[in-house]
């Protein structure tokens, strides 16, 4: 067997070594957060900022170790801990230059921004963890005043969850305010399809056909739903308004040409 160089023996004990230093830093690194979380742990259940002074001392040891969004993300909680706006923002921003996708970091941020009235920069933050409900919660404060701004919302929460119901209702409650009722009963109809348990799914689908001049379509699914809900007393009330007013309607174009 050839024996390696002395220079290619040196260069991979050299590489060794480093790999060795690395995992020892590595180690040293997640050792001081872990234990900077329970002391943080600890000064979260107890008065006065003794526990929270060593939390704080052990993150930025870690920090002097190895770049951490953990770390930072530490160093945020202690400081909303302590009340601190500008010291949190600074702390979850670095966390989230190191890591995009904290989540905590992220949403944090994005209450700040809400709390500013900066709407855009809060839906970025909610939109990099995908927060539906979030975005929708947004797109209902700017739908008086932002409509498509609002839609916007609505449509990337549709994107990030497509199964659930609320973004499907809020949008199509939107297009119905808008007059774009076919494009709010598609909205309504894809609610109802995500929980077909939830009883004014069937009442917006139904009072949009109505709003559109669809009179005999609105009642046969009135029908449908209080077959299905008998005991949601205030749902009944609503779905027998819908019916006096969907009897009460003016035959539609549809059926005036078949009568003809």
């Amino acid at each position: 067997m050839r024996l390696r160089t002395p220079t290619r023996l040196i260069a991979l004990c050299s590489l060794s070594a480093l790999g060795l230093a690395w995992q020892h830093t590595a180690c040293l690194c997640s050792w001081h957060i872990n234990l900077a979380w329970v002391l943080a742990a600890r000064q979260s259940l107890d008065d006065g900022n003794h526990w929270s002074g060593r939390a704080e001392a052990h993150f930025r040891r870690a920090l002097e170790l190895r770049t951490s969004s953990g770390a930072w993300m530490g160093l945020g909680y202690l400081a909303l801990l302590r009340e601190d706006p500008e010291a949190t923002e600074t702390a979850f921003q670095k966390a989230l230059d190191i890591d995009r996708s904290q989540p905590l970091a992220n949403l944090r941020l994005a209450r700040m921004r809400l709390s500013e009235g900066h709407f855009d920069e809060a839906a970025a933050h909610y939109a990099a963890v995908g927060d539906a409900y979030s975005l929708v919660h947004l797109g209902d404060i700017l739908a008086g005043s932002q409509p498509r701004k609002a839609q916007s919302l609505y449509e990337s929460a549709i994107a990030f969850q497509p199964g659930i119901r609320l973004p499907h209702t809020q949008l199509g409650k939107l297009f119905r305010q808008d007059g774009r009722l076919d494009e709010a009963l598609i909205q309504f109809k894809h609610a109802l399809e995500a929980d077909p348990g939830y009883g004014w799914s069937w009442y917006h689908v139904a009072s949009t056909c109505l709003d559109a001049g669809r009179s005999q379509e609105c009642l046969a699914w009135t029908r449908s739903a209080r077959g299905k809900f008998p005991l949601d007393a205030e749902l009944m009330t609503a779905l027998q308004k819908l019916e006096v007013r969907a009897r009460q309607a003016p035959p539609s174009a549809d059926l005036r040409r078949q009568r003809f």
